[in-house]
């Protein structure tokens, strides 16, 4: 008799040693698992699987909570030499309603009449707990309706100790991904944004509203590119300026809404004459510049009058009748050689065009002067 009672106690020793043992390394399996960035269900599985392979359990499910309800998120089943996943198992049944109460109540529960297929067994759920905050329950089955113990229940509680901790965690580190995805591209909306509006006040700044042309300051650098190449290159180069006729007069007797139509559709007709290597620039007012890449005087005196007969032959549709414009050409043209800088080479054959210009102002009006013709 004292020898069964010394095998037994020895028998108890050893299973409570073995059962420790086993617990001790699904907490040093569960503390050290890499995760992050991971799917919780992924983390909840990893976790149920190093605890099936360290205790002697034949199912696992862990429930968590999410806006105030309880759902369960994860479920394995001990098999030979490997964990299942399953999603419906027998137990289910009866730990539901376990681990709803154990949510409420904080405190492990144990239910041991659980029948599944036709036997008798037992489980247990405990919270799983974080800061003394209740995030979940982890259930646990064995078909033996006297297998779980306190000892059980202690070994267990600190898994799932660590689990809470493992799955908070796995959230801060998500939230955190998460924030700085959001941060990231809010930054990048924001660079974005600013690019826009940095074109855009790029655009402002080298383009007339009214007209969408280029305005003074697109064409001066522009211009002073184009100039150095024909000199360097020995190319003819002409500067054409324009202006519309008599536009005070249609100001003030047609309104300035019929005027800033006339300019746009003024700056439409030259965009269309111009070839691509053109530079056209809306020079102030009613005042307007072109500048001919390899032409010479001859050939900005053509295109000059092809742009004035176009002028002159379109009408605008008035109320009572129709509405003719006119305008008034001056040519300049690069002669070679030339000794002056392109700055100052601008200046002059500006200087020169408006010269010419107000020859043709002078001279009545709508018709093309030269300023070569002037110093013939």
């Amino acid at each position: 008799m004292e020898n069964k009672s010394f095998v037994d106690a020895y028998q108890e020793i050893n299973n409570r040693l073995i059962r420790l043992v086993g617990s001790m390394s699904a907490l040093r399996e569960l503390s050290s698992m890499e995760f992050g960035l991971v799917d919780e269900k992924e983390l909840l599985n990893n976790s149920i699987r190093i605890l099936l392979a360290n205790h002697e359990l034949d199912y696992v499910a862990v429930f968590m909570e999410k806006n105030g309800v309880l759902n369960k998120q994860a479920s394995l089943q001990w098999e030979e030499e490997k964990s299942k996943e399953t999603n419906e198992h027998p137990a289910l049944i009866g730990m539901d309603l376990l681990a709803q109460d154990v949510f409420k109540s904080g405190k492990a529960q144990y239910k041991r009449d659980l029948t599944v297929d036709g036997e008798i067994g037992s489980a247990i759920c405990l919270p799983v707990t974080s800061s003394d905050r209740h995030i979940g329950v982890m259930c646990a089955y064995y078909p033996d309706p006297d297998f779980f113990t306190q000892q059980h229940e202690r070994s267990l509680l600190i898994f799932c100790n660590f689990l809470a901790q493992s799955v908070m965690n796995n959230r801060l580190l998500m939230n955190m991904e998460q924030l700085v995805q959001q941060r990231t591209e809010q930054l990048q909306h924001a660079l974005d944004e600013a690019h826009e509006l940095k074109v855009r006040y790029e655009q402002l700044s080298i383009v007339d509203e009214l007209t969408s042309l280029h305005n003074r300051r697109f064409f001066f650098p522009e211009a002073h590119t184009h100039l150095a190449a024909a000199m360097r290159y020995e190319k003819p180069l002409s500067i054409v300026m324009i202006d519309i006729d008599r536009f005070k007069h249609i100001n003030d007797q047609y309104g300035h809404a019929m005027g800033d139509d006339i300019l746009k559709v003024f700056a439409d007709i030259l965009s269309n004459e111009k070839r691509d290597a053109d530079i056209l620039a809306r020079y102030g007012g009613e005042e307007f510049v072109m500048l001919l890449t390899e032409t010479n005087r001859d050939g900005a005196e053509v295109f000059a009058e092809r742009v004035r007969v176009h002028i002159e032959s379109h009408t605008w549709d008035m109320s009572d009748k129709n509405l003719q414009v006119t305008a008034s050409f001056g040519v300049s043209s690069l002669q070679l050689p030339e000794n002056l800088p392109p700055t100052e080479l601008l200046d002059s054959l500006l200087q020169q065009a408006d010269t010419a210009l107000y020859k043709s102002k002078s001279a009545g009006r709508n018709r093309v002067s030269s300023f070569t013709e002037l110093s013939d």
